[in-house]
């Protein structure tokens, strides 16, 4: 930070030094106009001068030159005078005067010195930072410019001063910046948004916040941002549209298909697993109140509900692979299904259910049974 005041012990106290002769010829020079009243005018200026442009201490030292001075001219200087108590008294007086005067130009320094140094503080961080720090009147025309509205406007900031805002945007009046800017104005609130400016080819992020002289606006570059964004929902959007392809083929493939939460949920369940089981399954639908019947190993022996594939990868997560299995669904029909069950996972690999599949093949097993039998017939 540059030297807000002076802060040279030496020049401070050779201002202080300096100031009582400078006092002492004004007076000289003022008192054939004014006469003796000069004296105490210039003296009291002097210790003025000494306070502000020294400080405390060094106005003190010239209300103390200043204090012997006045004793020279007005007792040395006068020596037949009999009663001194009047000269004693104005002496006395201007010293208190002027320790009073010292004290209120300290704190007056003092004051001035503190907001000197915010105004400095303040320019240095609106310069520093990375956003656009613009200030405009309520005719949009520039008041205040950082050196990063320069680059943006390749103009040095002191050219923008007195220029319209499209100077750095160029937009049009349309545009959704300076219709957020007018809504400020029009309605004294602050607001934030963002808006692609197709001269920069850039997206920017507003900050606008009325003022008495007009808005301040921080603009903050978020094109990167933004660039992330937009590709992260064409992901998305690209996901979505392969799952609902993929949604629309599993309801229509020939293979039931159910998928399922940890508490047996019903997610999915296409077509033909709701033809093989008898039922409706819509999403939200518990699987046991779905699942009804008995389902039997090839060899006869029973599988109890919570062995049912889709139901065991559930409880165990292990997978079941081409387990074949009779299956007695409620209103008596009897199938033969090969069964593959699998258990899903979420991103961080927590269980999050599971996914089963049943191919009907009571048709193949039925003909191979036939076959069988006219082999043994013949």
């Amino acid at each position: 930070m540059q030297r807000i005041l002076n802060d040279s012990r030496v020049g401070r106290f050779a201002v202080a030094v300096m100031a009582a002769p400078l006092a002492l010829l004004c007076h000289l020079a003022l008192e054939p106009l004014a006469g003796p009243a000069s004296l105490w005018l210039c003296f009291i200026a002097g210790v003025i001068f000494g306070a502000w442009y020294g400080g405390l201490k060094p106005g003190l030292i010239t209300t103390f030159l200043l204090v012997v001075s006045s004793l020279y001219f007005n007792v040395a200087a006068v020596p037949n005078d009999p009663d001194r108590s009047p000269e004693y008294w104005a002496i006395a007086i201007f010293a208190l005067l002027s320790l009073a005067v010292c004290i209120a130009m300290q704190r007056l320094r003092m004051e001035r010195f503190q907001t000197i140094r915010a105004k400095s503080q303040l320019a240095e961080a609106l310069e520093s930072t990375q956003d656009i720090v613009l200030s405009v009147d309520p005719e949009l025309r520039c008041v205040y410019a950082n050196a990063r509205a320069g680059q943006l406007a390749k103009k040095p900031p002191a050219q923008l001063l007195g220029r319209s805002l499209r100077t750095i945007f160029p937009e049009t009046p349309g545009t959704v910046i300076y219709r957020e800017l007018n809504h400020v104005l029009l309605h004294h609130a602050p607001t934030r948004f963002q808006d692609r400016l197709e001269a920069a080819k850039r997206w920017f992020e507003f900050e606008a916040t009325p003022v008495s002289s007009g808005i301040n606006l921080f603009i903050r570059d978020i094109t990167d941002r933004k660039k992330a964004e937009l590709a992260q929902i064409a992901k998305v959007r690209a996901r979505e549209a392969l799952y609902g392809q993929l949604n629309l083929v599993v309801r229509e493939a020939p293979v039931g298909v159910i998928v399922v939460t940890l508490d047996l949920r019903v997610e999915l369940a296409n077509t033909a697993a709701c033809e093989i089981f008898g039922t409706l399954m819509e999403p939200g639908a518990h699987l046991l109140s779905r699942q009804a019947g008995t389902m039997r190993k090839t060899d006869g022996a029973e599988l109890a509900p919570h062995h049912w594939p889709l139901r065991g990868t559930v409880i165990s997560g292990e997978p079941i692979i081409n387990l074949e299995v009779d299956y007695q669904r409620p209103d008596g029909a009897r199938l033969t299904l090969i069964v593959n069950s699998l258990a899903l996972t979420t991103e961080t690999g927590a269980r999050s259910g599971a996914v089963a599949t049943y191919s009907n093949i009571t048709a193949i097993r039925d003909l191979q049974r036939a076959l069988r039998a006219s082999d043994t017939v013949a």
